[in-house]
């Protein structure tokens, strides 16, 4: 059973002529957005810095992260993969931000993935990692209209559209990146939301009743290509209108929500399941009439008790 890291390390010799540019390469660039990179200590890493990733990861230098709850060893892995490929040889990275503040229970980080053979343009949010202010700002979200992610995310895309405005974007997110993505694009103006081709989603959760019915959210609702685990626990949080393709996985229960799980097939494709699981439904309904019925204090009461265990 093969996962995205046996897809990288069998292709890492193909040229995107020999394999076609595809929705597991999109998905590798997304899970690389996890990578704390101010722990590799890159001089002048910031909003305004661009290099290649093949410098920041060379050969000869150790790759060696203190931050265990997003670099797992998958990640580390996926990294090294990175490194040796000559597929991705010309991947660049830029407008790298990343700013935690516990006053505000706020987590953000955003980075822009560009391969220029391609003309392929990234913008990855990153989603929660295992800490108490990221699955806070996770389940915060089904009390709160606009958490303070949110605000910077919408900022961090506007001023990249505004400095580029001939070029196109995919954005991309899993998780809370995922929603952070989702949220941000309601929120463009029409011109800016013509400078993103597409969206995706993986293991999400969606955005409010309101948002998902609004117009700015119509106009892009064709653009949005989904991906939720067989088990599916975060991506059934909220309102969603755009059907998922369901993923089998290797692992069940919550940890089916690291993509590094999810099996691919040998044609570059993730590898479909047939259905959700009894447990993913009974979650999507409860968080269903939990919002229809429970008041956003009540919700707020919920996540406070549950994040005290």
């Amino acid at each position: 059973m093969a996962t995205i890291l046996d897809y990288l390390k069998e292709n890492k010799h193909k040229s995107f002529s020999e394999l076609r540019f595809n929705e597991l390469d999109i998905a590798c660039l997304n899970e690389l957005g996890y990578i704390p990179f101010e722990l590799l200590n890159i001089e002048g890493l910031n909003d305004s810095f661009t290099t290649t990733l093949k410098a920041i990861i060379s050969q000869d230098k150790q790759l060696v992260f203190s931050n265990h709850f997003l670099v797992t060893k998958e990640r580390q892995i996926l990294l090294e993969q990175f490194r040796d490929s000559i597929r991705f040889e010309d991947l660049t990275l830029s407008h790298y931000v990343s700013e935690t503040n516990p006053e505000y229970d706020k987590q953000f980080a955003a980075m822009v993935f560009s391969i220029p053979r391609l003309s392929h343009q990234q913008i990855v949010f990153r989603g929660t990692d295992d800490t108490i202010i990221g699955w806070k700002e996770d389940f915060q979200l089904t009390y709160q209209t606009e958490i303070a992610s949110h605000r910077s995310a919408i900022g961090f895309v506007k001023t990249i559209l505004a400095s580029e405005t001939n070029s196109h974007f995919v954005l991309s997110g899993h998780s809370k990146g995922g929603n952070l993505a989702l949220y941000t694009m309601t929120r463009l103006s029409k011109s800016e939301q013509n400078q993103i081709s597409s969206l995706y989603l993986y293991d999400s959760p969606g955005i409010s009743e309101t948002a998902i019915h609004s117009e700015a959210y119509l106009r892009i609702r064709h653009k949005i290509y989904r991906y939720i685990p067989q088990e599916s626990i975060v991506g059934v949080m909220l309102y969603h209108d755009v059907t998922p393709k369901i993923v089998a996985s290797l692992s069940s229960g919550i940890m089916q929500h690291a993509m590094t799980n999810w099996l691919v097939t040998t044609n570059a494709y993730f590898s479909k399941a047939s259905q959700l699981s009894s447990l993913s439904l009974n979650l999507e309904y409860t968080f269903s009439e939990w919002i229809k019925v429970l008041s956003k204090q009540e919700l707020k009461l919920i996540v406070d008790t549950f994040l005290m265990f």
